[in-house]
This record gives structure tokens, C-alpha cells and sequence, in this order.
């Protein structure tokens, strides 16, 4: 039965879908209507954006920590550029734009396939990048973990920055990881389904109760989300050293290696800033209890 599913579901997917990338801005007015479609779910988490005014003009790549299925986002976009009025291009996962129905719909909101040339060329042009540098690992992460960036053997976003030249801009939130708390994973099903790709299903509460996958009735529970736009970090790279990236020269991996351990370090040390500031005690005491038992 396994493998029947996973053949239909390999037909239904277009592996090379991604590879179609649009990468024109998205109309205002679409983005207006699509801000006000989702503003509901921004104010049901009471979302709040600190310090908008330190994204630097021109192009930029944007980093976060990511939240179970994405719901982040959903609630920060519509913030951010009703702030910011600029459109903001999400660098997403290929599996996202793999179906022409879903490509359409990403398209439409000025998200584009997570490509390291389609990134270069959207920040040459002076866009606003946003990627989650931990995807999967970070979004479906246990919730006593919830502080943490998984961002290990993530050193995509940082050979974007150094190979364009633009800063990386963390905006870090807290509150997100709370909507849908993830109590474990299932590691076999999907991986079947997927022909080996590395997504694991998360077992996650919700407002009705106990959820493997996302339906009408994985409410999410109404907490606070709370974001803040670091200052930027520019990655000081000469002309010599960003042409090395750009065409993979495995000379620049060890620079790469430590550009990517000290914006980790410093990101992280933002978020538990940030934890510190606005995490509420009893939760943060949960939170530690439930890795002494389960981690």
C-alpha cells in the first residue's frame, strides 16, 4: 500500500516544477489583497514587529527561526510589508512549487523556489530575500527545543550573502513555536512516500487536540508572536572571494565554514535575548522540564 501511494504521489509531483521560477514582483494590488486576507491571523496572534526600520535599502537576505507548517509566516509577511512596503521574497522549498496548482499560488505571493541562482538575481536587483535557514529541521523541531536554530550544515544563506554582497538581516521570533508545540515525530511513513527525502510528519497540540498533519481543525493556540529585526551583518568578502563562492571553489569551504559558525553564534545569542525578554517564566520552566524527561 506504502509504495502505491508513493508512486501516485510521485506522479502528482513535478520534480523539475521548481525550476520555473517567476521572478517579476508581484502586483501591489494582489499583495494589498493578500495582506488584508491574512491580517486576521496576524491580530489572533496579537503580532508584534520591532525595530522594521533596521532593514537597509536595497537588496537584503532576511533569516528567521521557522514555526510548525510555516504559520509564522503567515502572520509576520502581512506585517512586514505593510511596514515596510516593500515586497518581500520568500526564498521556499522546491517541493513547495513541484504541482502547478501550488506554483501558481506561491508565485502569486512573490515566493520563489529556494535557488541559489534565483537568490543571487533577486539580490543583485535590489529585492528582499526572507529564507528559514533550518527549514524542515526548524520548523518541526520538539517544542522544548523551541530556542534553538537548527541551522547545522545549513550554509546555503550564508554562500548567498557572501557571494552577492548583501547583508543578512535576522529577524528572530519568539511565541511562534508556541501555536502548534510539536511533541515528537513520525520518521518512516513520509520518508516512504517521498522516495527517501528527509521530511518527517510532527505529532503537534492544537486547539482541538492532538495533530499529525494539517487540517480544518488543527487550530492553533492563541499565543503572542513577537518579532525583532536585528542589525545587519554584512560578511566583508573581496571581489576575488565572492567569485570563489559563486563558482563552488572547494579553497573558500573553510571561510564559508566560519562565516556560517559565527552568524549562527551571533543569531542565537539574539534569541535567547529575545526568549529572555519576552518568554513567560512557567513556560520557559515547562520547557526545561519536558527535556529532562524527553530529550
Amino acid at each position: 500500500m506504502t509504495h502505491s501511494l508513493a508512486r501516485k504521489l510521485r506522479e502528482f509531483i513535478d520534480p523539475e516544477g521548481w525550476l520555473q521560477a517567476d521572478l517579476s514582483p508581484p502586483e501591489p494590488e494582489r499583495l494589498r489583497r493578500l495582506v488584508r486576507y491574512f491580517r486576521p491571523l496576524s491580530r489572533y496572534f496579537r503580532t508584534r514587529i520591532d525595530h522594521v526600520d533596521r532593514i537597509p535599502a536595497g537588496g537584503a537576505l532576511l533569516v528567521g527561526n521557522h514555526a510548525t507548517w510555516g504559520i509564522d509566516s503567515f502572520a509576520l509577511l502581512p506585517e512586514l510589508y505593510a511596514q515596510v512596503g516593500r515586497p518581500i521574497r520568500g526564498l521556499g522549498d522546491k517541493i513547495l512549487f513541484a504541482h502547478p496548482a501550488w506554483r501558481r499560488i506561491f508565485h502569486q505571493t512573490g515566493a520563489v523556489p529556494g535557488d541559489r541562482d534565483v537568490a543571487h538575481a533577486l539580490l543583485d536587483a535590489g529585492h528582499l530575500c526572507l529564507c528559514y535557514p533550518g527549514g524542515d529541521k526548524d520548523s518541526f523541531k520538539r517544542w522544548w527545543e523551541r530556542h534553538r536554530l537548527m541551522w547545522a550544515g545549513r550554509t546555503g544563506f550564508v554562500r548567498i550573502a557572501m557571494a552577492s554582497g548583501a547583508p543578512i538581516v535576522p529577524i528572530l521570533g519568539v511565541g511562534v513555536d508556541d501555536a502548534f508545540p510539536v511533541i515528537g515525530q513520525e520518521r518512516v511513513l513520509f520518508r516512504r512516500l517521498l522516495g527517501g527525502r528527509r521530511y518527517d510528519l510532527p505529532f503537534f497540540i492544537t486547539g482541538a487536540g492532538l495533530g499529525l498533519v494539517s487540517g480544518p481543525f488543527n487550530v492553533p493556540l492563541p499565543t503572542r508572536f513577537r518579532f525583532e529585526v536585528c542589525e545587519p551583518i554584512y560578511l566583508d568578502l573581496s571581489d576575488d572571494e565572492r567569485a570563489a563562492v559563486r563558482r563552488g571553489d572547494p579553497a573558500i569551504e573553510p571561510l564559508v565554514q566560519r562565516l556560517h559558525a559565527e552568524t549562527w553564534r551571533r543569531c542565537q545569542a539574539l534569541l535567547d535575548d529575545l526568549a529572555r525578554r519576552h518568554d513567560p517564566p512557567g513556560r520557559a520552566r515547562l520547557a526545561a522540564r519536558l527535556e529532562r524527561w524527553f530529550g
